[in-house]
Formats: C-alpha cells, structure tokens, sequence
C-alpha cells in the first residue's frame, strides 16, 4: 500500500512538472477547474487553489508580462519577448501548444480577448507609436482602432464587446477614453465609466475596485457600497473567482507585491505567495466553461 501512495504521488508530481500534464491533472480531479492565474517574475503560473500547487505553465528566460483567457478558459493569450521583441502567443490550458500571434519585429503587447472570444484587442508600436489593435482571435484581420499619433495603452474590452476603453497621453495628460470596436468617435471617460471598464465584475452582477486609498470595495447591483479591505495604499488588481465566492488582489508588502485570496464577505483572508524580492502580481482566474 505504501508503494501504491508513493507511486501516485509521484505521478502527480510529475505531471505537474510538465505543462503537457497539468490539463490532464487539473481536469481529471476537478469538474470547474480552480485555477489562479498570475505573474511571477518574468513567468505565468497556475495554480490549482484546492491543493495549493503551483507550477511554472510558461518556463522561458523571457519576460511574460501580461496575459488574458479566453472566455470559454480554453486559451491564454500572452505577450512575450522570447525571441527578442514583444509577441502575442496563445497556449492552450495544457500547454501542449504555443502559436506566434503577431510574427514581426515590432512589439505587440497587452492582450486582451473580446468577451464573444472571437478577437483580441492589443497595443502595438508597428506605427510609430503604441496603437490599440483588435485581431481575430487566429491572429488574422487585424486593424489599427485607435489610430493617433500619441501613445494609446491598457486596452479594456466593455462588457457587451461593443467598445473598447484605453488610456492614452493625446490631451497632454494621461486620460482614459473609449471607442466603438468598429471605429468612429471617441469620447473620454467619466469617473463612474472608468469603474465600469476597469473595475472587476462578479458573474454576480457585483463591482469590486480600488479607492483611491488603496482599499478594495464591493458595489453590488442596487449601488450598495462595502469596503472589504481595510489596509489602505497597497491593495491593487481585485479579481473574482468564476463562482463569485472569493476575490483574488495584490497587496504591495516591504518584500515585494504578494497574491492574497478573500471570501466575498470579507473573511479568510490569506497570502497565498510568499516569494520575497519576486514580483507576484496581475491575479487572473481562469473562467470555467
């Protein structure tokens, strides 16, 4: 019996030590896979938040910054400079395969799927400038959206797909507008909109967001205001797990930022990274399909 236990654990161990293994691990044991996305060093990570494993899903020198599932939590879109600029790849949940999105010598970086999952939008500097690019999700069919001469960055699809916010220098300050995905006018930004675009939505119909303090709050549907982190300046990237039950966020300690975990209600708070003088930040949950 004793030979048994060791054999699976270390058949799971293993499989978690290869990309190729972790679909077939995460989705042999868990029906709705609990899997926490973030960004560790220059390097995406999975964990699977019923055991606590963690394992390196990317494993290159180059830096990963930045990355967005696919709604269907099929696909993760990434950027990387792996072969000397910025791409945007794609790699399925496995890791069994990884596409070149973009192909060129210029950086496309920040992507960020459309909620139908039929496209990416992406900033690129191909034109001089960073632009803010919307691509089928294949990589093809791809335009210039924002087309101006400054600097357009941190695209933000709206909830319906219809339009696209992003921030941008063209004022001579940074502001934050929105345009229409099939072009046209673009406008700025009121307060109440920027919390729509870039504040977290509960499949709940629940608003999580930063105050300007630092403190994380919950807006539900009525308007209702809760705080639910009180540490204030050092709180940033609230996202919900897929059932609406726990809130994941950076918290910016004197070690370097760390991933922590909350229930809804604000109870059971945990870290759940412990990696000093290692950048953990950008907590995404896959969605479950």
């Amino acid at each position: 019996m004793f030979k048994l236990r060791f054999a699976f654990t270390l058949v799971s161990l293993l499989l978690w030590s290869s990309s190729i293994g972790l679909s077939v691990y995460l989705g042999s044991q868990l029906s709705c896979p609990e899997t926490l996305t973030f960004l560790s060093g220059s390097n995406i990570y999975f964990m699977d938040m019923n055991r606590g494993l963690q394992v390196n899903a990317t494993r290159q020198p180059g830096g990963e910054v930045a990355f967005s599932w696919s709604p269907d939590g099929e696909l993760l879109a990434f950027e990387s400079n792996r072969n000397g600029d910025y791409d945007i790849y794609l790699m399925d949940f496995g890791g069994e395969e990884i596409v070149n999105l973009t192909q060129n010598v210029f950086h496309d970086r920040s992507p960020v799927w459309s909620p139908d999952g039929t496209q990416i939008a992406f900033i690129t500097d191909r034109d001089g400038n960073y632009e803010i690019y919307v691509m089928s999700a294949d990589g093809s069919d791809f335009y210039n959206l924002s087309q101006h001469s400054s600097n357009d960055q941190t695209p933000v699809w709206s909830l319906d797909g219809g339009r696209i916010a992003f921030s941008s220098m063209r004022s001579g300050s940074n502001e934050y507008y929105d345009i229409p995905v099939s072009g046209g006018n673009v406008q700025r930004l009121t307060d109440e909109e920027f919390l729509e675009y870039y504040g977290a939505h509960s499949p709940n119909g629940e608003l999580a967001f930063v105050s300007d303090l630092g403190e994380i709050f919950i807006r539900d549907s009525n308007g209702v205001e809760r705080r639910l982190i009180y540490n204030s300046g050092n709180n940033f990237q609230p996202d919900w797990s897929p059932d609406g039950s726990r809130i994941a966020f950076v918290r910016g300690q004197s070690g370097g930022p760390e991933i922590f975990v909350v229930n809804s209600d604000g109870s059971n708070l945990r870290q759940i990274t412990h990696n000093t003088y290692i950048l953990d930040f950008a907590p995404q949950w896959r969605p479950c399909s």
